[in-house]
């Protein structure tokens, strides 16, 4: 990926500029902070690829996928988009380089006009102004009305005016392979299964430094609801726990109940990977979430190492 442009306005920055934002999991965004019109770049631990302010992102209030922001990703407002949630601690060194995790991405792809060079990307190598290397890198092209899994060459029909899913395993410490391990689905069909940190053109770390949502020089594409958690939903809540899921209206509201857990348990649950909700399962080992206001459809509940859909 050639980005002359960032590189340009890098070298005009002389010096090193602002540091990077600051990212760590269990994270989620579903830009319900900002407001409509605000641009990202700068805010809530987003940044624009080398520090260069000509590939922001706006948010927008429509389409939105569980509440009522998304950001868009185009052309559409004066300037390519290429904005990072970089993963960095205060001293600017890499947070997520073991254990196995989970990410999730809602793109919504308009069918008209022609969408051909979008792309959702993942790094695990990430410093303005380089060295870089990439894990991810799907393009999505209404031309050929495919999602391209690019140096690998992996496809799937593409999904057009509707929200879809891509959700990323991963496995920082596989020990059967020292390059980690990852897959990938769009929808509900599997994309690819290949290494992580050689998982697109040449190697890097064994790390997850940022998501990369990018667009050049074309009509917009959307996301919303990206989440990085721990596969699986994190430790098991005992060997009894149960858990119940059920949408309402249209998949607009939904309920979950966990039950037959281990008491007095701190538990975090989430649908469709995000809209993260605490609670404690007290003395009866018992806990609830309630979401509103979603997409109407079919969910997917998460709790420790549970997970139910309706």
């Amino acid at each position: 990926m050639v980005r002359c442009a960032a590189l340009t306005a890098l070298l005009a920055l002389g010096a090193a500029g602002p540091a990077l934002g600051q990212n760590a999991p269990p994270w989620s965004e579903d830009f319900e902070t900002f407001d409509v019109g605000d641009r990202v770049c700068g805010n809530h631990g987003w940044q624009c690829w080398d520090q260069n302010p000509g590939v922001d992102a706006v948010i927008v209030g429509s389409p939105a996928h569980g509440g009522q922001r998304a950001v868009r990703i185009a052309l559409a407002d004066g300037f390519d988009s290429d904005v990072i949630a970089v993963f960095k601690d205060q001293n600017g060194n890499p947070n997520v380089t073991t254990g196995k995790w989970e990410l999730i991405a809602w793109i919504f792809v308009p069918d008209s006009p022609s969408v051909v060079n979008s792309g959702f990307v993942v790094q695990n190598r990430y410093n303005h102004g380089g060295p870089y290397a990439w894990s991810v890198q799907l393009r999505f092209n209404n031309v050929t009305d495919q999602v391209l899994s690019e140096f690998d060459g992996a496809t799937l029909p593409l999904i057009e005016n509707e929200w879809v899913r891509i959700r990323v395993e991963l496995d920082l410490t596989d020990e059967m392979n020292p390059d980690g391990w990852q897959r990938c689905w769009y929808g509900d069909d599997l994309l690819y299964e290949k290494v992580w940190n050689c998982g697109v053109g040449a190697c890097g770390d064994r790390h997850f430094a940022s998501i990369d949502l990018w667009a050049a020089g074309q009509p917009a594409v959307f996301y919303d609801d990206l989440s990085l958690l721990p596969l699986g939903g994190g430790e098991s809540c005992g060997e009894k726990a149960k858990l119940a899921a059920k949408c309402k209206s249209g998949g607009a509201k939904v309920l979950a109940k966990l039950k037959k857990a281990d008491p007095n348990t701190d538990v975090t649950f989430t649908v469709d990977g995000g809209d993260p909700i605490e609670a404690n399962t007290g003395r009866k080992g018992k806990a609830k979430a309630k979401w509103k206001g979603l997409e109407r459809g079919g969910h997917t509940v998460r709790v420790c190492d549970l997970e139910k859909s309706c």
